[in-house]
């Protein structure tokens, strides 16, 4: 029985070295595993991440820009973070996801991360600079305000540089261009490289006078009415004066008459001139 019992004890010692060293021997491989198995689940889960643009195409005009978000993994992607380049800088730059168009062609932008990249194509037209007037005719003194648009959009005229081919014809500032006298003249503006040009003709200006032959009796008075250009003019607007104050006089176009004799009335505006004869009897 001693014997039996002494045998039986050592095979449950044995079988349990034998378990423990087993178990020793299979715990690390398990761990292994798992870790293997963790790891393959990490690369799994990278993998399936993307990297999106808010735009994968985009439309321009030279000068214009534009900002491409980015998320990962359906994440909002700080942009600086990602690589960023452009497979054409002539037509389009980028610089932490803003892209400015340059001139007119086609280019790739590519934003990189994380070995993920996608791509945004961009096409750029031509900036155009418009005037809404083509040509522009005036009367000596007179004025005309051109304004412009840029790419279809308003432009404030002060933001264009303006120029005349001729000062002595006609002036231009900020878009308001005046007559000058009589000849032709080229005003051009100019806008972040573009440029429009409007010709400009002016003509010859004219001041008449309703009557330009006056008699009156010693006394009486007459009125006279004025046009500039063909429309009526205000006669307080005119300068009046007269040859001699003893014969007539005149206000604001009023003659009257002073005593017998022959005087010159001559109203004056904006460099042009009327004169007027007046006999008192």
């Amino acid at each position: 029985m001693i014997r039996k019992t002494k045998s039986f004890v050592t095979a449950v010692i044995c079988s349990l070295v034998t378990a423990l060293a087993l178990g020793t021997a299979v715990q690390p491989a398990a761990a292994a595993a798992q870790t293997l198995t963790m790891q393959a689940e990490t690369v799994s889960a990278a993998a399936s991440k993307k990297l999106k643009a808010s735009s994968t195409k985009v439309s321009l005009k030279e000068t214009d820009t534009k900002t491409i978000k980015l998320t990962y993994g359906g994440k909002k992607l700080t942009a600086s973070k990602a690589t960023w380049k452009t497979s054409n800088s002539s037509v389009a730059t980028v610089s932490k996801g803003k892209i400015t168009a340059k001139a007119a062609g086609t280019a790739t932008i590519t934003a990189e991360y994380k070995s993920k990249e996608v791509e945004i194509k961009v096409t750029v037209s031509a900036s155009t600079l418009k005037a809404n007037r083509t040509s522009v005719s005036l009367k000596e003194g007179d004025e005309q305000k051109v304004s412009l648009t840029y790419n279809s959009k308003s432009l404030t005229a002060s933001k264009a540089t303006w120029t005349t081919s001729n000062s002595a014809v006609a002036t231009v500032k900020d878009g308001k261009i005046t007559a000058k006298a009589k000849g032709s003249a080229t005003i051009t503006a100019k806008y972040n490289g573009k440029e429009v040009k409007i010709p400009v003709t002016v003509t010859e200006s004219t001041l008449t006078a309703s009557s330009t032959k006056i008699t009156l009796d010693k006394g009486k008075t007459k009125s006279v009415t004025l046009k500039y250009n063909g429309s009526t003019l205000s006669a307080s607007k005119a300068s009046w004066k007269t040859s001699d104050s003893d014969i007539a006089t005149v206000s604001k176009g009023k003659i009257k008459a002073k005593k017998k004799g022959t005087a010159t009335i001559t109203a004056t505006y904006k460099g042009k001139e009327v004169k007027i004869a007046v006999t008192v009897e």
